[in-house]
């Protein structure tokens, strides 16, 4: 009975040190999911294609979509938008482009799309600042002006340019306080803290954010748990709005109410009302 058990106790200690240097090992794989652009998408947005030089020469790629005059004002010149860890922004630009007024810039991260280069969590917040200052440069606007948004991995890059720049306005969609704490209820087993490499820890950007933010969450969020985006609203301490859309899930988000929630916020009436509207109630 005793060397069954010790067989199995070693079995499963096996099991579990074979899995953790997987983990380990692999874990850029379960972070970042790059995808190339697709070959009509390169053709049909040839026009607006632009490129930014990162700081050790690799080349981001993505578009800058000039904005739909026909859509609703906003108060902001230019729109920024960071993605997700699996999204490929051509699919963005297209579906998002004509519902702003202003300019938007979407580039790839590091190995997505057709940006040079491999994903990782320093590199991907110096390109965020540098994205920020070369869009302030080749547009001749000031970051005052600009809105910055992000969504899932993407609030991370967004949080970090409101941290350092003095933007407009930041939008957060399904946000998480730190890669770390939503590993540690995802793998609980394991030595995560010790384990990972990639900290996005939006937790350390939130003192130095001065810009009005919305956050928007999904009522059904199995990828981030709604106690990591509550933590790090709790942390919050400048003028918020805090926004858990009905019937939407990670992935599936984009609600009418979810567009309107964006509209309203970036639009120049709001800033006659923006201390009423802001605050931290959840609907």
């Amino acid at each position: 009975m005793t060397k069954t058990i010790l067989l199995l106790a070693g079995s499963a200690f096996a099991a579990w040190t074979a899995t953790g240097i997987c983990l380990w090992r692999w874990q850029e794989k379960l972070i970042f999911h790059p995808a190339p652009t697709p070959p009509d998408a390169i053709r049909e947005l040839a026009d607006l294609a632009i490129e930014i030089t990162a700081a050790d020469g690799k080349v981001l790629r993505g578009w800058q979509h000039p904005g739909n005059p026909s859509a609703n004002p906003t108060n902001c010149k230019l729109l920024i938008y960071f993605g997700g860890n699996n999204e490929e922004l051509s699919t963005q630009l297209t579906d998002n482009g004509m519902r702003f007024a202003c300019p938007q810039w979407y580039i790839n991260y590091r190995g997505f799309g057709q940006s040079e280069g491999k994903p990782a969590a320093d590199s991907m917040r110096s390109d965020a600042l540098q994205i920020a200052d070369e869009a302030a440069k080749q547009l001749g606007i000031a970051h005052e002006d600009m809105c910055i948004m992000g969504r899932s991995l993407g609030t991370h890059m967004a949080a970090h340019v409101a941290a350092n720049r003095p933007i407009k306005n930041l939008i957060l969609i399904t946000p998480f306080d730190s890669a770390l704490n939503v590993a540690k209820k995802r793998y609980p087993i394991f030595p995560v803290a010790k384990m990972l490499r990639h900290h996005f820890n939006t937790l350390n950007e939130v003192k130095t954010i001065n810009a009005p933010t919305l956050f928007l969450l999904a009522e059904t969020d199995f990828i981030v748990p709604y106690k990591n985006s509550e933590n790090l609203i709790n942390h919050w301490q400048g003028a918020h709005t805090v926004l858990k859309l009905p019937n939407t899930t990670h992935g599936k988000i984009e609600s009418p109410n979810y567009w309107n929630a964006i509209t309203h916020f970036i639009s120049p009436q709001n800033e006659d009302d923006e201390s009423d509207e802001m605050g931290d109630s959840i609907q």
